[in-house]
């Protein structure tokens, strides 16, 4: 498989990232990108951000290049469903190569085909691209206050405290964008911890507090075991992890905000919205 390191100087890596070149796993997912964004012969304007967002510090003749060499080989998509061999990343390679699919402002026919090729051989559901394309619509009312509200109240997570009024610890407070209104606060212990808004979420994360857009997430997903967290990925590729494994309810929200109202299987943690003092 042609890889970014053929092309691009990996030492211009600035930000630690999933996809950081060198990862088979995110080679994998690149080799995805540059395809997609070379499948109708035009590198678009917004399919040259994106990548310019996932790899910073190439210039944008050096990433036209790479997409040119990698994109006029055919698609190795055995080789990539080798390398990615979890369900979390299987997950998140079909979301940045449908992402990517639409950056020029249109999903082709020979897109959607291929979309769907790949997922069946990373071994996802058959509704998997349907389920991928659906959280990238762009729909307002899906995080509207109300909204937000009716989900937070539907999903059960007796883990955490739900509460209303704006956010009170200035950490969190300021990392969100001016004037934004918190719609709902999430506690740990009486401790806040999270923020929900119209346009984003605010949190405490592994990385450090930040405020991420409800449309630059890009996946998200939960482990399992004595360590289990929640980590979401940005269209830059970086993951922001919430560790503490109260906040794993956190995925069923996004599924049913991102998700367009599909409630997952399976028993979800109770959330009794009450009103901040």
């Amino acid at each position: 498989m042609a890889t970014v390191q053929d092309t691009l100087d990996l030492s211009a890596t600035v930000v630690p990232s999933v996809l950081t070149p060198g990862d088979p796993a995110a080679d994998a997912i690149l080799h995805l990108l540059a395809h997609m964004a070379h499948s109708d012969g035009v590198l678009h304007e917004g399919e040259l951000q994106f990548l310019a967002t996932i790899l910073p510090g190439r210039s944008a003749e050096s990433l036209k290049s790479w997409v040119n060499d990698v994109g006029s080989e055919p698609p190795l998509l055995d080789e990539v469903a080798q390398a990615i061999t979890d369900d979390d990343m299987r997950w998140t390679c079909l979301r940045f190569t449908a992402r990517m699919a639409w950056k020029d402002g249109e999903l082709q026919d020979e897109e959607r085909t291929f979309l769907q090729n790949l997922a069946g051989t990373l071994g996802l559901p058959k509704f998997a691209v349907d389920r991928v394309l659906r959280e990238m619509e762009p729909s307002h009312s899906r995080f509207s206050t109300a909204r937000i509200i009716e989900v937070m109240q539907s999903v059960k997570w007796n883990a955490v405290q739900i509460a209303s009024g704006p956010i009170a610890s200035g950490d969190l407070a300021a990392v969100a964008p001016p004037g934004a209104q918190c719609v709902c606060r999430v506690g740990l212990d009486k401790v806040e911890v999270m923020g929900l808004y119209e346009s984003g979420l605010s949190a405490r994360f592994l990385e450090g507090p930040c405020f991420l857009t409800w449309s630059e997430i890009v996946s998200y997903s939960r482990s399992f075991g004595l360590g289990s967290s929640v980590r979401l990925v940005t269209e830059g590729g970086v993951a922001f992890t919430l560790v503490d494994a109260r906040l794993t309810g956190l995925c069923l929200v996004l599924d049913l905000l991102l998700g367009g109202g599909e409630r997952p299987k399976g028993e979800a943690p109770k959330v009794q919205l009450v009103s901040g003092e």
